[in-house]
């Protein structure tokens, strides 16, 4: 048990000194990206140096800010919000199964609203994902692949019946978590990006928001223009940068994303991104390269998105109700344990658990 005094003494022990030094470092990051948006020149030269570095989309300028377009009217239009969630195997517990639950939340504006929400579980025998894979334990990172190309299905069925609908996909769209191993890391981009183009081929308007992101495109770039050579910038990340510059209601210029992490995605599929003040936060909005080539589609997602996030208290109200249905609460991972356990005792199947899993039922008992 911790001893919260301890913790308390050792607290007030600390030198606020290394706080300080933040700071100074953060006003002379954002003094140096200020200076960066004005100095088209530098732009220029900076771009045409550095082939490796996160760029302005197509003919955008790179701007400080912007200010995103408002309903001057009754909001109209449908939007859909998509989110999963999964149980994880535990090793103290090993259950011959995976979980993954994937949540839908559907809102259309009209004079005569209405909004639809759903759930869909999907369950897989480990041994079978095992022997695709060819590893005996799973980790979070497949896990999560297989959850995304469950999102990306139920996005194209969405789409498919309601093509007037956005369909937003909570995270990015950029899969940079994906296997270390080569040969899974291929397998899983192809399959991807095949359902991105399924997305495309049937013109389904869709994005990814990635709430308060850790990105760190925008500090590079500006740590490259200012020729930084210390260390310290990687303190910051974007949404510190942009925390800084955007007031509430302003965007970002879109960006294409570096080309090490692009180049599995065919051109039209690219994802490129721009960062967004929601008014409580700091967003990601990333849309691909077909949807951006549409000034007035883009600009039309961005005013729906910050729509959604004025409904949401900051956050997109389809994505937080979509997460509502996806989540997995403690007491559906006890249902979901239990009924494996009767389901394999009533097929003769014994479960082990681990000593350390005993010891913490014992203690909770």
């Amino acid at each position: 048990m911790m001893d919260h005094v301890q913790v308390a003494r050792a607290l007030r022990n600390l030198s606020t000194n290394s706080i300080d030094q933040r700071d100074s470092w953060f006003t002379h990051l954002c003094e140096r990206w200020d200076t960066l948006c004005l100095d088209e020149k530098g732009q220029q030269i900076l771009f045409s140096t550095k082939d490796n570095l996160t760029h302005p989309y197509g003919d955008e300028k790179l701007k400080s800010r912007m200010d995103i377009a408002r309903f001057d009217h009754p909001a109209s239009y449908q939007i859909c919000g998509i989110d999963g969630s999964q149980i994880y195997p535990d090793r103290h517990e090993q259950l011959p199964y995976l979980l993954i639950n994937v949540g839908l939340a559907s809102f259309t504006y009209r004079e005569k609203s209405h909004v639809s929400f759903s759930s869909t579980p999907y369950l897989y025998p480990l041994e079978d994902i095992a022997a695709e894979i060819g590893e005996m334990w799973l980790s979070a990172p497949i896990i999560n692949q297989l959850r995304g190309e469950r999102e990306l299905e139920m996005g194209i069925t969405h789409g498919s019946l309601h093509p007037e609908s956005l369909v937003l996909f909570d995270g990015s769209l950029l899969w940079l978590h994906l296997s270390a191993e080569p040969h899974q890391k291929k397998q899983y981009l192809e399959r991807l990006c095949s359902l991105f183009q399924e997305l495309y081929n049937r013109r389904i308007l869709h994005g990814g928001y990635v709430s308060l992101p850790h990105s760190r495109e925008l500090v590079q770039l500006t740590t490259e223009y200012g020729e930084i050579a210390e260390s310290w910038p990687r303190l910051f990340t974007d949404s510190d940068i942009m925390s800084y510059h955007l007031q509430p209601g302003q965007r970002t210029s879109f960006f294409t994303p570096r080309p090490e992490t692009t180049k599995a995605y065919p051109g039209p599929l690219c994802p490129c991104f721009c960062y967004l003040n929601t008014g409580t936060e700091i967003g990601r909005l990333e849309l691909p390269a077909w949807i951006l080539a549409d000034e007035g589609k883009s600009n039309t997602i961005v005013t729906q998105l910050l729509d959604q996030c004025l409904k949401g208290d900051g956050y997109p109200r389809c994505l937080a109700e979509a997460h509502e249905q996806a989540v997995i609460k403690e007491s559906d991972r006890i249902f979901f344990n239990k009924l494996v356990q009767n389901h394999l005792m009533s097929h003769g199947k014994k479960i082990t658990l681990s000593r350390k899993k005993n010891a913490k039922v014992e203690r909770t008992l």
